[in-house]
């Protein structure tokens, strides 16, 4: 069986790991906001969009990625204010009402949504780094600003990607084992 203390290492691995993910994807979405011309620039040189939705693409990723860089903080907040509200509760404080344990499990649905959709975008921004790779094509993806393309930079940003994917990955498959009851996690290596 777990103990609650082999388990919390982990636990606040986790929450650190979706904070820190949602933090660059709130960064990376400020910052193509704050200069949509240069990302769209940036989407046209991976030369795989038609023009027309070129522009689109740059006016709505931007929102899209603090949407979920907020899910993956919000989570981790609710989560730490869940905690808090359970050790007032055995403390001898009064409930304020919202549950804990209801706002427990929102919580980590709003970390598996927010991580699902990192896996998602992850994904899609791989394909599109590797599809310029293969074509030899230099590309500055706009993640986090503008910059000179080169080759050296796209297969920086692939593997920042791969990184994303994996963590998000690890937040995702996390949150699900934390659905399920205590009882059936047994194994050591969870």
């Amino acid at each position: 069986m777990l103990s609650v203390n082999s388990v919390a290492p982990r636990i606040h691995f986790e929450k650190l790991a979706a904070l820190i993910l949602g933090g660059v994807f709130l960064y990376a979405g400020a910052v193509k906001m704050s200069d949509p011309l240069a990302f769209a620039d940036s989407i046209a040189s991976f030369k795989i969009l038609p023009i027309i939705l070129i522009n689109p693409l740059a006016l709505s990723l931007p929102p899209l990625e603090i949407f979920i860089g907020a899910m993956l903080a919000i989570a981790v907040s609710r989560k730490l204010s869940a905690v808090s509200s359970t050790r007032e509760m055995a403390n001898g404080g009064q409930q304020n009402g919202n549950g804990s344990l209801l706002t427990a499990h929102r919580s980590l649905a709003l970390r598996r949504l927010g991580a699902l959709s990192v896996i998602i975008l992850s994904s899609i921004f791989c394909l599109a780094l590797l599809s310029a790779l293969l074509r030899g094509i230099q590309v500055d993806c706009g993640c986090f600003g503008s910059g000179k393309p080169s080759i050296l930079k796209t297969w920086l940003a692939f593997g920042r990607d791969i990184l994303f994917f994996a963590i998000a990955t690890a937040i995702y498959l996390r949150s699900n084992l934390a659905l399920l009851p205590r009882r059936m996690i047994t194994s050591p290596f969870l």
